[in-house]
């Protein structure tokens, strides 16, 4: 298992960051019609997998970070903040739509890619040195 999926329950923080991504630009369409309820909603509706994939991630990691070798353990532990500063810029973004505080979207949107690239980088590198031999 690796140290961001879980096959068995489905969580996968990557593939749901994608849908969080893709749910976001359906939300700015929503948004553009004006119907501002819709898109609170579809606001909501992109973030849960997410988040649930977020946590769930984290949790795993952290479990995982008590039965590893040393250089594993140090890259969990990275792999720990990042996965944590994701969840929050994800949640930023998410905030910001659903409460409907269009002049934030940007920034939050640009915090939430700049974290996405991090995350990817993080992740690659405990994937790595984590892999069984």
């Amino acid at each position: 298992m690796s140290c961001h999926t879980s096959p068995g329950r489905g969580f996968d923080l990557d593939r749901e960051s994608r849908e969080f991504a893709d749910g976001m630009q359906k939300c700015a369409v929503i948004g553009q019609t004006g119907a501002l309820a819709d898109f609170a909603d579809c606001m909501d509706d992109a973030y849960r997998g997410f988040r649930d994939s977020a946590e769930f991630a984290y949790y795993t990691a952290d479990e995982l970070t008590k039965h590893t070798l040393k250089k594993c353990r140090a890259s969990l532990r990275s792999y720990l903040k990042v996965v944590d500063k994701f969840a929050a810029a994800a949640d930023r973004l998410h905030r910001a739509g659903s409460l409907l505080r269009f002049a934030a979207i940007p920034g939050a949107s640009k915090g939430f890619v700049a974290q996405t690239r991090r995350y990817a980088k993080v992740a690659q590198s405990a994937l790595r040195l984590c892999a069984p031999r």
